[in-house]
């Protein structure tokens, strides 16, 4: 018998809520997520996917290394993938690579002002 998280299942909902504000608001969704939690990751991948979907696009999902942004923590950015775009064909993952980059560029000197205000 399978067992169903009611819990998990709306906490997946309410996060994919979030994704398809923030991408509809910004351009893309940013968070900061425990690595302890890898169910967490893979939630949040879920989400951005299914946030996708529903606003008729397809997301990329990309996280960094743990602790290389905020200590004992993994930086994930899900961006719009570009609609013209193949996967694979030459130069995509630099692309998106960029629009990451800047994101990141764009988050640290925030957070730079916030510490020195």
């Amino acid at each position: 018998m399978v067992t169903v998280d009611a819990d998990a299942i709306t906490a997946r909902e309410s996060l994919m809520g979030k994704i398809v504000s923030q991408i509809s608001d910004r351009g893309y969704y940013f968070a900061d997520v425990d690595p302890g939690r890898p169910q967490a990751l893979v939630d949040l991948r879920w989400a951005a996917q299914m946030a996708g979907r529903l606003i008729g696009c397809r997301t990329e999902t990309h996280a960094s290394a743990v602790g290389k942004r905020v200590p004992r923590k993994v930086t994930v950015v899900v961006v719009v993938a570009p609609a013209n775009a193949n996967r694979d064909g030459w130069g995509f993952d630099a692309r998106v690579k960029s629009i990451v980059e800047d994101l990141l560029r764009s988050k640290e000197t925030g957070r730079a002002v916030e510490k020195s205000a």
